[in-house]
């Protein structure tokens, strides 16, 4: 659905940027060449305005319950621009368009397997950079394209279970990583609390509104509305599906989690929404929040949590061993 929604939307920016050309070519003096560059820095403008308009939206929540941004310098805050506006045009105009996909395996396994799950209004080629640096590092995964596309959060978790599944039969192997970003953290933490899966070794999360986000106000769907926040007596409360969620969950669960945020997110705001008490909570500052997944430093980070959920497993399984032939001795 995704796919299909992003192909005409590109085609609808197309023909608006041929529109302009004949009308500026036909109108004015200019040149059919000048014209097109016109044309396409137009829809550049307008697309550069929906990314400042998230920023000034994110500050705007922030600054109503009472938080503050670390300060950027302005250098810092155009490259934060810059570097979130080029992941939104890669990821919209390109990678969900035309980079989805499902299971990647490799080989010659180098690590545990990981699951994929994308955010709201999103499916598989978002994870298109991140797919590639887990494949450099012999990690085999799969991607989810949940449905339907503003469903409940519930009715995702089966496609996860079953996805899973696939994984663990494509691979082998019982351990499994779940990485959601935004709203795929909430899925992912929503299946380990139905399923309690003991295979489940880490949840990682980018940018998940963990305690909602204002900017799901202005977002249609129930998946939305789930992710909303909520006025009482003045003060700010998480929506009562999140409420629900959280007590659902048990200590060892939140254990596994790790959240990586931003302190500069423009979707996620306020952005301490995304600590979760009880997990390990990593912050990055000027990352925006379709560019966590394709910003070097958290790519990395993510790498360093599955080698380390690797050498868990093994010691594990080493213990185990040792265990097995010690009371064979006896």
């Amino acid at each position: 659905m995704i796919k299909r929604l992003t192909l005409w939307l590109l085609l609808s920016q197309w023909l608006l940027s041929a529109g302009l050309i004949v009308l500026l070519h036909a109108f004015t003096a200019l040149s059919l060449p000048i014209a097109a560059l016109v044309a396409i820095a137009t829809i550049a403008v307008l697309r550069a305005l929906i990314v400042i308009n998230n920023f000034r939206l994110a500050a705007s929540h922030e600054r109503a319950n009472g938080f503050v941004s670390s300060a950027l310098s302005l250098i810092a805050w155009l490259h934060l621009f810059a570097s979130e506006y080029a992941a939104s045009m890669y990821s919209s105009s390109w990678t969900m368009a035309f980079c989805t996909f499902g299971a990647r395996l490799v080989d010659k396994p180098n690590g545990v397997p990981v699951l994929l799950i994308h955010g709201y209004g999103c499916n598989s080629g978002y994870w298109h950079g991140m797919s590639k640096v887990l494949l450099a590092h012999g990690i085999s995964h799969r991607a989810l394209d949940l449905e339907p596309v503003l469903g409940s959060i519930d009715a995702y978790v089966p496609q996860v279970a079953g996805a899973i599944q696939q994984l663990r039969t494509e691979t082998n192997q019982n351990q499994i990583v779940l990485l959601g970003h935004s709203m795929g953290g909430l899925v992912a933490r929503a299946y380990l609390a139905c399923h309690a899966d003991a295979g489940i070794v880490r949840v990682i999360t980018l940018g998940t509104p963990h305690h909602g986000t204002g900017l799901a106000d202005n977002a249609p769907g129930c998946n939305a509305r789930q992710m909303r926040q909520y006025k009482i007596n003045g003060h700010t409360c998480p929506s009562d599906w999140l409420l629900a969620l959280a007590k659902r969950e048990q200590v060892w669960q939140r254990r596994r989690i790790v959240s990586l945020y931003s302190l500069h997110d423009n979707i996620v705001a306020p952005r301490f929404s995304c600590h979760l008490e009880g997990a390990d909570n990593q912050a990055f500052a000027a990352v925006g929040h379709v560019a966590l997944a394709l910003t070097p430093q958290v790519q990395q980070q993510v790498m360093r949590e599955l080698d380390q959920a690797a050498r868990e497993i093994s010691t594990a399984l080493d213990s185990c061993t040792l265990g097995f032939v010690s009371s064979n001795k006896k």
